[in-house]
């Protein structure tokens, strides 16, 4: 019942996002709204160009003009990331930034591991699951390196990579049931659960997050740790 509702939640929660998403609008942050679509981003810059479905005229707009939604739906698109052609490695507050959001990833698919540990185990401790996550994802990837560096070699296409990826499960489950102490049914049950949990739990934050946080406050937040090191905007302009 605890992992229906959790997954219910976060359904509905995915579908709000979701639909404010699509009815979000491409616009200024005067509220003007910008007609066609993004069709150029310049990195030096900082233009965004939209081309208008009419006129064929292209409109360039500074990216620290445009209204908070619209940078983060482009935060999502390829015209951002594709800014770097030519370039071999990536400016270093692009690479802290990744890190940051790895290290982020982990703390949920680490409360994941909880919750999941919780509703199918019923073990509360928190120290199993940090253990569980650890351990299982460690021995999970390197059968995921084993089969892959195997795959380079014998090149018998995808079921060489189905069968890492069927081992890889299987001994994470193994390693987390041996945490638990509980069956290996039980374990991969946790181990893949884990990552529905996770996901839930990230949709939640950031539904709280947008709903309870100041415009203003979010503005600042993601202009300094995702706008400005992903490209879009340049540090002068964080206020």
């Amino acid at each position: 019942m605890g992992r229906l509702k959790l997954q219910t939640l976060a359904i509905l929660v995915f579908m709000s996002l979701h639909a404010n998403a699509l009815a979000a609008k491409w616009e200024l942050n005067s509220g003007t709204e910008l007609t066609g679509e993004p069709v150029r981003f310049n990195f030096q810059s900082k233009l965004v160009s939209w081309k208008d479905p009419i006129t064929r005229s292209f409109n360039d707009v500074p990216a620290e003009k445009l209204s908070y939604k619209t940078r983060q739906r482009l935060i999502l698109s390829s015209l951002i990331h594709n800014s770097y052609a030519g370039e071999q490695l990536w400016p270093k507050k692009r690479q802290a930034m990744l890190v940051k959001l790895f290290l982020i990833a982990g703390i949920f698919m680490c409360a994941g591991f909880w919750v999941a540990g919780w509703l199918i185990a019923g073990q509360w401790n928190p120290l199993s699951a940090s253990f569980a996550f650890i351990g299982s994802w460690i021995v999970a990837g390197i059968f995921i390196v084993m089969y892959l560096f195997l795959n380079s070699r014998v090149g018998e296409g995808n079921s060489v990579l189905i069968l890492g990826m069927i081992s890889a499960t299987g001994f994470a489950s193994l390693f987390t049931s041996a945490i638990y102490g509980c069956s290996f049914l039980k374990g991969l049950k946790i181990f893949l659960f884990q990552a529905v949990t996770s996901i839930c739990l990230l949709f939640i934050s950031i539904f709280v997050f947008e709903l309870a946080v100041p415009e203003k406050i979010k503005d600042k937040v993601w202009t300094k740790h995702i706008f400005v090191p992903s490209g879009l905007q340049k540090a002068s302009e964080v206020g």
